[in-house]
């Protein structure tokens, strides 16, 4: 049994939107390498410890946010993704909100980290539900 559970955020529109934006990915490595990420932290007792590198809790302007966080490489290129969500603490429970692409500095979507704190809020107050990932 997983020590950890994962849940997609559903808006207030019925969109479940890391759902959304993995059906979008334009090559089935990434998605493999999305569930496997979430196959092996849903296994793992500590995220904090300094040895899981695929968790990172996020400070300053995105407190309160943290990344899942992985690389694929497609065509001798290294593509990098942060899955965004947040840690209910008192459970073993995290709660997707979207996802982004890192290259370099540049994020795609470049509002990818102001829409997951517009979702939390929104989850946060109410709106919307949550759906567990299978």
């Amino acid at each position: 049994m997983p020590l950890w559970r994962f849940f997609d955020y559903v808006d207030g529109g019925g969109d479940d939107l890391i759902e959304a934006w993995y059906q979008a990915q334009d090559d089935d490595a990434i998605r493999v390498q999305f569930d496997a990420t979430i196959f092996i932290l849903a296994a793992t007792e500590d995220w904090t410890h300094r040895r899981v590198k695929a968790f990172k809790v996020l400070t300053g302007k995105h407190a309160g946010l943290c990344e899942l966080r992985f690389t694929v490489e497609i065509d001798r290129r290294k593509r990098r993704f942060r899955p965004l969500g947040i840690w209910r603490k008192d459970s073993r429970d995290f709660v997707l909100l979207g996802s982004c692409e890192k290259s370099g500095r540049i994020l795609i979507p470049s509002n990818a980290f102001e829409l997951a704190l517009h979702h939390k809020a929104e989850f946060e107050g109410g709106k919307g539900r949550i759906r567990e990932r299978a």
